[in-house]
């Protein structure tokens, strides 16, 4: 593929991603979050446990001091609680609390009618071929930054 095609495609990616927060920030716009706080709150959630800073940034790839800021708004509103970790003193572990999780349903809704506009108009081997080549992507990606 031509060089000038490839820098269309990391284009047209960085679009494609501004655009779905976008939309994804409007739809929930009623309920006071942004997508990064969306996705912050149905990762800790999903954690029967807890979840602490460290494994929230490395699921989210978030930089520790955006997660932080994040968190501390998510607090403040009463989507979310800490307690001390029991293992380690130093750390903390984080919950949805029983607001979190009365909008959790609403949060997931929007995002899986947000996720079926986007497959509008492709067909499963589109999808699909999408898919894999995207994966490619993040393989070279993942394999580039390895070797910085």
């Amino acid at each position: 593929m031509e060089k000038s095609n490839w820098d269309k495609i990391v284009k047209d990616n960085r679009r494609i991603s501004i655009l779905m927060e976008q939309w994804t920030n409007r739809a929930l716009k009623k309920e006071g979050l942004t997508i990064s706080q969306v996705h912050i709150l149905l990762y800790i959630s999903q954690q029967p446990d807890g979840a602490s800073l460290t494994a929230l940034h490395h699921a989210s790839g978030y930089a520790k001091a955006s997660l932080c800021a994040t968190i501390k708004r998510l607090r403040e509103r009463g989507y979310l609680r800490s307690e001390p970790c029991k293992k380690d003193d130093r750390s903390k572990l984080l919950f949805v609390t029983e607001k979190g999780l009365q909008v959790q349903k609403v949060l997931e809704e929007t995002m899986e009618q947000n996720l079926q506009r986007l497959e509008e108009n492709f067909l499963p081997e589109e999808s699909d071929a999408l898919d894999r080549l995207q994966t490619k992507l993040l393989q070279n990606l993942s394999a580039w930054m390895q070797q910085l």
